[in-house]
């Protein structure tokens, strides 16, 4: 999903309509009833509520779930710095992840499952989505950011907003598609015409609802528009950033990938912000995909087909 020139956006007739039938918080309302966790998920929330729970109390009730202790393994395995030790407990994958990482991660594996049938490049969603993720985990150590690892669950679910687009409103997608073309600061601008509002206000609206902290909602609501963050403005940047590195990765890095592409859609706030510059992006390009397939294989397996 390289950016590239886009079509120019018209605004039509059909805008008005949509915003005066579609609301997008009784769309993610509708979206989040779809996605229920695992009744793991919930009693950690509970657990996370009480502040007398320990790391090792959440642990055990995580342990209850093989698959899910699984995956949360693979993830907190694949993060990890390169020559540290194995990570072989729940409790220890909790110390290395975050509590708030692991439910965002549980919702990202239901949502994953939840909107399979959605025909629009769904494998892709998820490569470009765990690179993003990546991203801007990588680039947060770079900032030397305090608890910088958490925005690898801000940049996992920075487009799932999209998800209910296409599966509530599936023809106001498609037009959106068909007028901006692949490119998403195109696609953006699109939703807010032909829909009235974005995937990046859905996304936000339902990690709310799920109880994710606003450290990781807020820049999922302004990763197309770092400018406007008032709050978080350095995390924001940074998913603003992965997102574009992520854009050179996908759909293949082996065939249409351009990270100079990519570079040119960053907005020039970001760099000052940051304290990141231009040359940190390819060594970070590298890294990641390096890093992302295992952490794809456990987001969604079918996306490592794309290879």
């Amino acid at each position: 999903m390289g950016i590239t020139e886009g079509k120019p956006i018209v605004q039509d007739e059909d805008s008005n309509l949509a915003r005066d039938r579609v609301d997008y918080r009784s769309l993610t309302k509708k979206a989040a009833d779809l996605i229920s966790p695992p009744d793991v998920c919930r009693r950690v929330r509970i657990l996370m509520d009480d502040p007398a729970a320990t790391v090792e109390s959440i642990a055990q009730v995580i342990e209850c779930d093989p698959g899910l202790t699984g995956r949360i393994l693979k993830i907190a395995n694949s993060r990890r710095e390169a020559g540290s030790d194995s990570i072989e407990s729940v409790g220890e994958a909790l110390e290395q992840v975050g509590v708030s990482d692991v439910r965002g991660m549980i919702f990202a594996t239901v949502a994953a499952s939840t909107f399979e049938q959605i025909p629009e490049d769904f494998d892709d969603f998820w490569h470009h989505s765990v690179c993003c993720g990546l991203a801007a985990q990588v680039l947060a150590g770079r900032c030397r950011l305090v608890h910088g690892e958490r925005l690898f669950t801000a940049g996992l679910l920075h487009d799932i907003g999209q998800l209910p687009i296409y599966d509530q409103l599936p023809d106001l997608a498609r037009r959106v598609l068909d007028k901006a073309g692949e490119p998403e600061k195109y696609r953006y601008r699109a939703e807010q015409e032909i829909i009235g509002f974005t995937h990046a206000q859905v996304g936000a609206e339902l990690m709310r609802w799920w109880q994710l902290p606003d450290s990781l909602w807020g820049p999922v609501e302004f990763h197309h528009e770092p400018a406007r963050a008032s709050r978080f403005p350095v995390e924001t940047a940074i998913i603003h950033i992965a997102t574009n590195i992520a854009n050179a990765i996908e759909p293949s890095w082996k065939t249409t990938g351009d990270l100079d592409i990519s570079i040119r859609a960053i907005n020039s706030d970001v760099w000052s912000v940051t304290g990141l510059s231009k040359d940190d992006l390819e060594p970070v390009l590298s890294e990641v995909i390096m890093r992302s397939f295992d952490v794809m294989e456990t987001i969604n397996p079918n996306a490592l087909n794309i290879y």
